[in-house]
């Protein structure tokens, strides 16, 4: 940079390209700082949960009470509801440690999370009504290729 009488500068050709090489960059870095910014702003951090992703089913035998149930849990906290009588979908938010509410319009109901990935389903919480224990259906054993033929056969 050179100073005139005046006090004053000018700048030679090359500085004023550096000059402006340097604004571009600390343009650009500037850009880059306030879309990170504007993005960490913006996010939530949650606490994890439980992953409620699957299929769940209970059905047949005493253990289970008549007829057969489904829970099908997806993402965005939805869930459909099937049984023997109607098919429902809603929404499920925890309520209590481990414990989730279904809710939809037509049912209120309460699922309680087990250590195996499993839970048990029951219309209220602390009720006397049945309650269903319900597990992952990739967990279900499978029977029909196992060989049922004797070795003394």
């Amino acid at each position: 940079m050179n100073f005139t009488a005046s006090g004053s500068y000018y700048c030679s050709q090359e500085e004023m390209i550096i000059i402006k090489r340097i604004n571009v960059i600390a343009i650009f870095l500037g850009g880059i700082l306030l879309f990170t910014l504007g993005h960490f702003s913006t996010y939530t951090f949650e606490e994890p949960g439980p992953n409620l992703r699957g299929n769940y089913q209970a059905g047949g035998g005493a253990a289970y009470g008549p007829g057969s149930y489904q829970l099908i849990f997806h993402e965005g906290k939805l869930y459909e509801y099937s049984d023997d009588e109607y098919t429902d979908t809603g929404e499920y938010v925890e309520i209590e440690d481990k414990v989730y509410a279904l809710s939809s319009e037509t049912i209120e109901d309460y699922i309680v999370l087990q250590e195996d990935d499993s839970f048990y389903f029951q219309p209220e919480i602390g009720a006397d009504k049945p309650v269903y224990h319900m597990i992952s259906v990739s967990k279900v054993p499978t029977f029909n290729t196992m060989d049922y033929t004797s070795e003394t056969d």
